[in-house]
């Protein structure tokens, strides 16, 4: 077959797309996000100023040196690659660039939970380094950065300024939308899962990004014999990746995503045709009837009126723009919520329960979700 369609198929390797990706991002939901894009750019004559406009996103940079091919004598069994360590660490790296090419300091997270001086030393300028238990950036992490990194870096620019971002709740703090609206920096969340069709960080930077690191990893572990990658040495590594930074990648990014200029046709090939199913319709079927039975027959009942679903900050499926009062009050209410929460104030996993006595003298008292065990 492949022969004599030679002129008309190809055999290409695929970008993974989940299922949610490709649920999300719908003809209307980017007509909506499009319409609410212009609207931003015509009411702040922002259509020609693309050094005016920012995107940022993390990654991560591993430690990884494997995923390429090695030539070895034909026939040989075992071919190994040495490296200092198992490849596992990964370094969280926040990337933020402009329409025009600009890339901004970033952000490194490291896992730990105390920082060391000695992780910050010969970096990129004026970057800008945090930690986390998981590696992974959270939102007190962003908000650091936001206040000490962008504010500063576009104080010098014409107002207002425009950061685009994905609607994770890394992202979003109350603290981060204040000092935005006080800064006259406008603040616009993507709709939930397009970033492969509507982050310009994500469709025009990172693969090449990843590319020269891989290629930057395996020059550094032949120099150096096979040394570790550790936090002390990853700000030196990253210091050399930054001038490879190309800018014209980000420039194409803006344009593919049809932001910059607005071409709402570059993403309609990455917009997913579902074709409609006996599972995907609301209609009834005796087999959707069955399923159902069976489920409520294995499965316990639920109480619905206490199931509490993940929280949700972004509130519109077409993205949101989140320097407003009304968002603005919604993330004010939501972290006084959850610092009484993690008190211990509200809540079911609040309530302190006494419990008995137990052997050798012990009382236990239980406080949701920590046991504290005093003996008597």
């Amino acid at each position: 077959m492949k022969k004599r369609q030679a002129n008309i198929i190809s055999r290409r390797k695929p970008e993974i797309l989940t299922t949610s990706c490709a649920k999300s991002l719908t003809k209307e939901v980017a007509n909506a996000f499009y319409d609410m894009w212009e609207k931003i750019l015509d009411d702040n004559d922002l259509r020609n100023e693309p050094h005016r406009i920012f995107n940022c996103d993390e990654t991560g940079l591993n430690t990884d040196p494997a995923g390429e091919k090695l030539y070895t004598k034909k026939g040989a069994k075992d071919v190994y690659l040495q490296t200092a360590t198992c490849g596992k660490t990964m370094y969280t790296v926040l990337f933020c660039a402009s329409g025009s090419g600009q890339h901004l300091p970033p952000l490194v997270v490291y896992k730990a939970k105390v920082f060391m001086d000695a992780w910050s030393k010969n970096g990129p300028r004026n970057a800008y380094y945090s930690t986390s238990e998981s590696s992974y950036m959270h939102d007190t992490n962003f908000e650091a950065w936001f206040v000490n990194v962008f504010v500063k870096e576009t104080s010098s620019y014409q107002k207002p300024v425009v950061l685009i971002f994905d609607g994770h709740n890394s992202h979003l703090t109350y603290n981060t939308v204040k000092s935005a609206m006080d800064k006259s920096i406008i603040l616009v969340c993507l709709p939930p899962h397009t970033s492969h069709a509507l982050q310009p960080l994500d469709v025009g930077v990172f693969k090449s990004v990843k590319s020269k690191w891989k290629m930057m990893l395996k020059d550094y572990l032949r120099e150096s014999r096979v040394r570790a990658v550790d936090k002390a040495e990853f700000p030196k590594l990253l210091a050399h990746l930054w001038p490879m930074l190309i800018g014209e990648h980000m420039v194409n990014g803006f344009k593919k995503c049809g932001l910059l200029p607005v071409d709402r046709s570059q993403i309609q090939s990455k917009i997913v045709k579902r074709t409609s199913s006996s599972e995907d319709s609301d209609v009834p079927t005796p087999r959707k009837s069955l399923k159902k039975a069976i489920f409520q027959l294995v499965s316990p009942t639920e109480n619905t009126s206490q199931k509490r679903g993940p929280r949700k900050r972004v509130q519109h499926t077409s993205g949101e723009i989140l320097t407003e009062a009304v968002v603005l009050e919604r993330l004010r209410q939501e972290e006084i919520s959850r610092k009484a929460k993690k008190a211990g104030k509200i809540g079911k996993k609040g309530v302190r329960k006494v419990g008995r006595i137990g052997k050798k003298g012990q009382k236990e008292i239980c406080l949701s979700p920590l046991k504290i065990l005093n003996r008597s």
